[in-house]
């Protein structure tokens, strides 16, 4: 799912904004650059689907130190689950 404008402006209160969380163009760029190399998720090997997409995840993550040149592709659902650990 998708928030209605109330809860998106809450929630991106709350967390900050995309760019506020150290997610730049370059990290874009190299997290399309990493799906396109590795089109499959790292953890489970399933190759995404609408309901299911590809994303690229810092391997040690922003918060932790990480300077974000690590990358893996997880399915969202490993992505979740990862950040849920």
């Amino acid at each position: 799912g998708t928030y209605c404008v109330s809860c998106a402006r809450h929630r991106e209160k709350r967390r900050g904004t995309h760019t506020q969380r150290g997610y730049s163009y370059q990290w874009s760029k190299r997290s399309k650059q990493a799906i396109a190399e590795q089109p499959w998720c790292s953890n489970c090997y399933s190759e995404g689907s609408p309901d299911n997409p590809l994303t690229a995840d810092h391997i040690t993550p922003l918060a932790q130190g990480g300077d974000g040149s690590e990358v893996q592709v997880l399915c969202s659902r490993c992505n979740s689950a990862k950040s849920a650990r």
